[in-house]
């Protein structure tokens, strides 16, 4: 068993960008002061690609509760971009 150390990297870096778009749309307008708030999903990808040539073999090598604790994390990326996309002002 490899386990899902890096996929769940990557999902935890999709959690990080869609929380910091939020962030950046909350006022309504994108900016250059912007970027800041860009940096922590910057961090989180980049730790996330460093690992990534190991994610077919997690994939292959999945067994049940893996799977369980990846499709969870999805949904919940799933569910905060849709709650960002409510709230996104008009």
């Amino acid at each position: 068993m490899t386990g899902i150390k890096e996929t769940s990297e990557v999902i935890d870096a999709l959690k990080v960008l869609v929380t910091q778009g939020k962030a950046i749309y909350d006022d309504g307008k994108v900016g250059l002061d912007d970027i800041k708030k860009l940096m922590p999903a910057f961090e989180a990808l980049k730790k996330a690609k460093e690992g990534a040539s190991l994610i077919p073999a997690e994939l292959k090598d999945l067994d049940g509760d893996e799977l369980a604790e990846l499709l969870m994390g999805l949904v919940e990326v799933g569910m905060m971009s849709y709650d960002a996309l409510l709230m996104a002002p008009k």
